[in-house]
């Protein structure tokens, strides 16, 4: 019986590695690198592997980038308006309305990019998205301090989307949380006979 020193493995390069197993026989040592090579391979494949797009989520970026095509057409008709409005003489008017209409312009290429964002599970739109639903959470609160009391609605539509985007499945779809658990491996334990 012929008794290793303690090894360090490079798994294809990847920097895994199994040591303090000085005491095990050879066969017992190969079994447990085969082992320790298919749990890597099975994490890596599960890590290449993107999650399935909740269905929240596939809301979500419909939503989004329905609102922002919306936005777009509504831009483009106020700031046509606007142009119009100058040439009545209500040109006070129509650099608001020129204003408010860029906005609109604005907030729609946003939210088409983030839509596109969410569908395709990119980080940069969940925390984007975060952001411009605390913004409306904000805006909301501020509605209903003047008076305007149907802007509940809103805040509350808010406070669940947000609710939603940091539960631990969209956050790993997203890839900032821990991905899902992985299926055990199917090897058999090594044998500790010679």
């Amino acid at each position: 019986m012929e008794v290793l020193a303690p090894p360090v493995h490079s798994v294809a390069g990847r920097g895994f590695s199994i040591s303090h197993f000085g005491h095990l026989t050879t066969q017992t040592q190969r079994e447990l690198d085969a082992q320790a090579y298919l749990l890597w391979t099975q994490r890596r494949k599960c890590m290449m592997q993107k999650m399935p797009r909740p269905t929240g989520v596939t809301v979500l970026a419909i939503l989004d980038m329905v609102g922002g095509i919306i936005a777009l057409l509504g831009g483009g008709l106020i700031l046509a308006g606007s142009s119009y409005l100058g040439t009545l003489g209500y040109g006070q008017f129509a650099g608001l309305a020129a204003a408010f209409g860029g906005g609109l312009l604005v907030v729609g290429v946003l939210a088409i990019v983030v839509g596109y964002g969410m569908w395709s599970g990119k980080g940069w739109a969940y925390l984007l998205s975060i952001v411009l639903y605390i913004l409306g959470i904000v805006t909301s609160l501020g509605s209903l301090a003047f008076g305007n009391y149907s802007s509940i609605v809103g805040l509350v539509i808010y406070i669940i989307i947000i609710w939603y985007l940091w539960k631990p499945h969209v956050k790993a779809y997203f890839g900032r949380g821990a991905p899902p658990p992985m299926a055990p491996a199917s090897m058999p334990p090594p044998s500790t006979t010679p």
